[in-house]
């Protein structure tokens, strides 16, 4: 199994970079990620401060892949098999990162870090809570066909998502903008709440078991999606928030109305009822919102089996 580790560090989803590896379709390979904030955690005796990130220079990506056979326009699938943690794992309060710093009474809080001990798959918070670890991938994307998106930003190439759901299991579709797709991904996490509100979440070192498949593109699609084994779901970072919500719930519908046979009004109205949806992140250039369709609510619809 090939196994990737990224030499150089990258900061941008650039499509002029020369790929790290070329893969097959449906290949199982293993790239490894670095932490959100690089150098300055390496061991559990590191801790964050002034001067210790150096911006524009977070969030440090690995890549890009090459596809072989991947065309741009093409989708491609990026099945997750498995997410090896590498300690140390922490998580920060980081000056100017919060959303909410104004609401602790002074302008900023003090740098503030936390190393988290992981230990048969538990978060050990402290000696009175233990939690379950969720692990992903916060930060997945294509290069676009011209650009350089920041590896922070995020947009229809992916990016910095910061969505729970890109974990073990499940398979995150992008629509491809140049030959091999070019992908990059970094920013593993063991937790996230929802809106990613600290700013940080328990970040870590990983590495990604994953394959990717080439797949022709739905035509209704212009945001990333993501499938589970009991679920859709569709991601969009945009501004405002409320825009957001609005296009991921219209993305959902052109998707079941496409791969279901649905009709459109109809999956509206069921999809009014059923939708479950939320930001996953709040703290990044633009929010991410996502809707999520339970797929059992598909049997409404007759020309595709869930």
């Amino acid at each position: 199994m090939q196994v990737i580790r990224g030499k150089t560090p990258h900061y941008t989803f650039d499509p002029n970079v020369n790929p790290v590896c070329r893969v097959k379709p449906s290949e199982l390979f293993v790239i490894e990620t670095e932490i959100n904030v690089g150098d300055a955690i390496r061991t559990e005796k590191d801790r964050l401060g002034p001067g210790s990130i150096h911006w524009p220079y977070v969030n440090p990506l690995t890549g890009p892949i090459y596809v072989e056979t991947v065309k741009p326009g093409d989708a491609i699938a990026i099945h997750i098999d498995q997410i090896e943690i590498i300690p140390p794992v922490y998580c920060a309060l980081v000056p100017g990162w919060s959303a909410f710093s104004p609401w602790f009474g002074r302008e900023d809080f003090d740098y503030q870090t936390r190393i988290v001990e992981l230990r048969n798959g538990q978060i050990h918070w402290n000696e009175r809570l233990q939690f379950p670890a969720r692990p992903m991938v916060g930060t997945i994307g294509v290069a676009p066909e011209i650009g350089a998106p920041h590896s922070v930003d995020n947009g229809r190439h992916g990016g910095n998502m910061d969505v729970q759901e890109t974990e073990p299991g499940n398979t995150l579709v992008l629509i491809s903008a140049v030959e091999g797709g070019l992908l990059y991904l970094g920013d593993a996490q063991i937790h996230q709440g929802d809106g990613e509100l600290a700013c940080t979440s328990i970040e870590a070192r990983a590495r990604v078991h994953l394959s990717i498949e080439r797949r022709s593109a739905p035509k209704s699609m212009s945001w990333p999606r993501l499938e589970g084994s009991d679920f859709l779901m569709t991601i969009v970072p945009a501004h405002p928030l409320e825009e957001a919500f609005k296009l991921a719930f219209q993305e959902l519908v052109l998707w079941v109305e496409e791969e279901y046979g649905a009709d459109r009004t109809e999956a509206y109205m069921l999809l009014g009822q059923t939708v479950e949806a939320r930001a996953t992140q709040i703290c990044n250039p633009k929010p991410t919102y996502v809707c999520k369709l339970k797929k059992q609510f598909l049997k409404a619809f007759g020309n595709r089996t869930a």
